[in-house]
């Protein structure tokens, strides 16, 4: 009892009785990721005064890392660069971008998401343009359901160089398997290159589906060149 006490008073939050071993390697994974270190290999079981300051880096971070970085974008009405925090435009896992007076008609070409179901929702009569960014052990936990048309490129994905991942894809193509991807790229090349440049950098992954004419994928690409998602700011998130 004094032990969980005193990491309660050291991390300010309330600590579980248990915490199942998935939930103690992300937790683990995500402490890793704020402080921008090599995930490390992460026994059967942790420390316990690890364990309780990791719990309490659990609850400051998000379930998602990815949702304390920031999505960097002109507003319209002077073009100059400002930074949005992703959890704050998230919504059902989309980044609302519904917003004309900041983001134009953005919305009506493009779905940013964190989400693996919205990623891979197909939607016959719309056309736009999505993209995923998800940190790689959350995608890893899900490849026998949500993530399983990733299961061909986990084995290359370099997790350590690259804990985030990006995807793009059409959503009214029928083939969950035809995407472009991202997963080479360390957090400050990232942050430090448009979704636009990023994307010219990417690899395509079983593409049966057809990107639009040179015409009509220009209105869906031409935004991502003021698109930049970045997580230089982490530590002080």
């Amino acid at each position: 009892c004094t032990q969980v006490e005193n990491a309660k008073s050291y991390t300010g939050f309330e600590i579980p009785k248990e915490l199942t071993l998935t939930e103690k390697k992300n937790a683990y994974k995500m402490m890793m990721f704020q402080q921008g270190q090599k995930v490390a290999y992460l026994q059967e079981e942790l420390p316990r005064d690890v364990y309780f300051v990791i719990w309490g880096l659990l609850h400051e971070l998000d379930q998602n890392p990815v949702l304390n970085g920031e999505l960097i974008y002109p507003r319209s009405s002077d073009k100059k660069s400002f930074p949005f925090k992703i959890k704050e435009l998230i919504k059902e896992g989309t980044l609302d971008l519904s917003d004309q007076k900041i983001f134009g008609n953005t919305a009506n070409h493009l779905l940013m998401t964190t989400d693996l179901d919205n990623f891979f929702h197909v939607d016959k009569k719309c056309d736009k343009l999505v993209i995923l960014i998800a940190p790689w052990f959350l995608i890893n936990d899900q490849l026998e359901t949500t993530a399983a048309a990733f299961k061909g490129i986990m084995a290359h994905w370099k997790k350590d160089l690259a804990p985030i991942g990006i995807f793009w894809r059409m959503n009214y193509w029928d083939n969950l398997n035809s995407y472009d991807y991202l997963t080479t790229k360390h957090i400050d090349i990232i942050s430090k290159n448009s979704l636009y440049e990023l994307w010219c950098n990417t690899q395509s992954h079983t593409k049966t589906d057809r990107w639009p004419t040179t015409q009509m994928i220009h209105v869906h690409t031409t935004p991502l060149k003021s698109f930049f998602f970045s997580f230089l700011n982490q530590n002080s998130a």
